[in-house]
């Protein structure tokens, strides 16, 4: 998005797109999706995935740890997922909008639905299970930022 200074430097205007309408811009320090969290979720699920090849390998069950970790992991996502639609319901829009909220609720339901299996599951696989949901968060939380910042919203 372009932006033209405006005198006193205080604020950017949206420069008008090509199609001849003005973009939307957002008020200084707002990320819709922030690469904060984003590092932060990442962090996290990394940590989950690890905790979760550690049970595999010991063939042991997830405990109680990999349960509050994947709660971690959802309190994180959570905050990410409300920024980004305060932010939709303001009328700020990514450019594939039906796929970024696809990616939004999956990963918002990811973390929920590997704790629910791997606590279901009464193997020592329950850790695959775990670590798989995490590690596909790890690759959606990149995604959903990367449909955010595309060009064209």
């Amino acid at each position: 998005m372009a932006y033209l200074p405006v005198e006193g430097g205080a604020r950017d205007v949206p420069r008008a797109r090509e199609d001849d309408t003005r973009a939307r811009s957002l008020p200084a320090g707002v990320l819709p999706v922030s690469p904060v969290l984003v590092v932060a979720a990442t962090v996290v699920a990394v940590g989950v995935a690890a905790a979760g090849v550690a049970s595999t390998l010991a063939r042991r069950r997830i405990g109680l740890l990999h349960l509050w970790a994947a709660g971690l992991l959802e309190a994180v996502l959570l905050v990410q997922a409300v920024l980004a639609v305060v932010l939709l319901v303001r009328g700020e829009r990514p450019a594939d909008t039906a796929t970024f909220l696809g990616y939004l609720g999956g990963i918002v339901l990811m973390p929920v639905a590997g704790a629910l299996w791997a606590r279901s599951e009464p193997t020592r696989w329950a850790g695959t299970v775990l670590a798989v949901a995490a590690g596909a968060v790890g690759v959606m939380i990149w995604r959903l930022l990367q449909l955010w910042e595309a060009p064209g919203g």
